[in-house]
C-alpha cells in the first residue's frame, strides 16, 4: 500500500488559498464595520490620548496605595528594586521614543510662523 504525501507546492498552494480566504473574510468584516473615515480616525486619536492621563492617574493611585497599605507597597517596591538596571534603561528608551515620536509628528505638522517683513534701514551718510 502506497502512502500519498502532498508535495511542497501542493502545501504552499493550499496555504495560499487559506490565506486568501482569511484575507477576504477579514476585508468583508472590516467593510461591514465601516471603519473608514472619521470614525476610525476618532478611535485612533482617542487611543493616542490615553497614555499620559493613564500614567498620571496611576501615579496618584500609587500614592493612595502607599498610604492605605504601607507593608504591601514596601514589598512591591522591594520587588521593583530587584529589576536589572538595563531593563529600566530599555523602558525609558521605549517611553522616550513613544512620546518623542509623537511630539515630532506634531512639530512636523505645525506651520512655521512667518515674521513680518520690514524694510532694512540704510545708515545715513556722515557727509
Amino acid at each position: 500500500m502506497a502512502i500519498i504525501r502532498p508535495t511542497r507546492k501542493d502545501v504552499q498552494r493550499a496555504a495560499g488559498a487559506v490565506r486568501q480566504e482569511a484575507f477576504e473574510k477579514a476585508s468583508e468584516g472590516l467593510a461591514a464595520l465601516n471603519l473608514s473615515g472619521k470614525g476610525y480616525d476618532r478611535i485612533i486619536d482617542a487611543m493616542n490620548r490615553l497614555p499620559r492621563p493613564a500614567m498620571m492617574l496611576l501615579t496618584v493611585a500609587l500614592f493612595g496605595y502607599a498610604s492605605l497599605d504601607p507593608a504591601g507597597f514596601a514589598a512591591r517596591m522591594q520587588a521593583l528594586a530587584e529589576v536589572p538596571e538595563p531593563l529600566w534603561w530599555l523602558q525609558g528608551a521605549v517611553l522616550t521614543l513613544f512620546f518623542g515620536a509623537r511630539e515630532a509628528h506634531y512639530l512636523r505638522l505645525r506651520k512655521p510662523q512667518t515674521q513680518p517683513q520690514t524694510q532694512p534701514q540704510t545708515p545715513a551718510n556722515p557727509g
